[in-house]
């Protein structure tokens, strides 16, 4: 279906990485949350990411699914990242309501 190339440098180390892998059809899952956790984990962070930025691509996208994507993920994936991805998205979500007003 696809070959997906990713390069990626360390900030700190300036190390480089590169990850080339092919996907193929029949690994995909028919809903989201059929998908693996470390899945669902990085669509999570990615969509957050294109709100923060207000991207094209998230306008129908909002804090409150992502947040309830996380609540769904973290027990699957104990692990203080998630957490502190909570929190980072509390905190998004206040400061979006203080520009509000």
């Amino acid at each position: 279906m696809a070959n997906v190339f990713i390069r990626h440098e360390d900030p700190d180390t300036r190390h480089v990485s590169e990850i080339n892998e092919e996907i193929f059809s029949a690994e995909l899952k028919r809903t989201f949350e059929e998908a693996s956790s470390e899945f669902q984990l990085a669509a999570t962070v990615a969509e957050f990411a294109e709100i923060l930025r207000e991207s094209y691509w998230a306008r129908e996208g909002s804090l409150a699914a992502v947040s309830q994507s996380i609540k769904g993920i973290a027990p699957q994936i104990p692990n203080a990242s998630v957490d502190e991805l909570m929190i980072l998205v509390n905190q998004a979500t206040r400061f979006k309501v203080l520009n509000r007003e």
